[in-house]
């Protein structure tokens, strides 16, 4: 069984209607019984090991994203420290600062 076919497909054919997402997976996890012999107990249980594991791959990229932003902000701090107000090609070093940070209380809002 493809069970990341199934969550995604779920995903795809009931976003609109929340009440639909029930009755889908219903209708999967017979399926499954019926031509896999999978017990409804272990389907729904592989359903949300591919949900797990897609809640996994979202945080770490949002890790990452955020540390690529601090790696960039230390970068541009020094360089304000140093002297340095403008970058190659004359944007304000502080406006970069000002972006990343915004960005940042952008991103973090989006998560709560």
């Amino acid at each position: 069984m493809n069970y990341n076919h199934i969550v995604l497909q779920g995903y795809l054919e009931c976003k609109p209607e929340k009440t639909a997402f029930g009755k889908y997976f219903e209708r999967q996890a017979k399926i499954a019984e019926r031509d896999e012999f999978v017990e409804e107990q272990d389907f729904y249980g592989e359903c949300q090991s591919v949900i797990k594991s897609y809640q996994d791959e979202v945080y770490y990229q949002y890790r990452k994203y955020l540390t690529e932003h601090d790696s960039a902000l230390a970068g541009y701090r020094t360089a304000l420290k140093n002297g340095r107000t403008v970058d190659d090609k004359g944007v304000a070093i502080q406006t970069h600062i000002d972006n990343i940070l915004q960005e940042r209380k952008r991103t973090t809002s989006i998560r709560k």
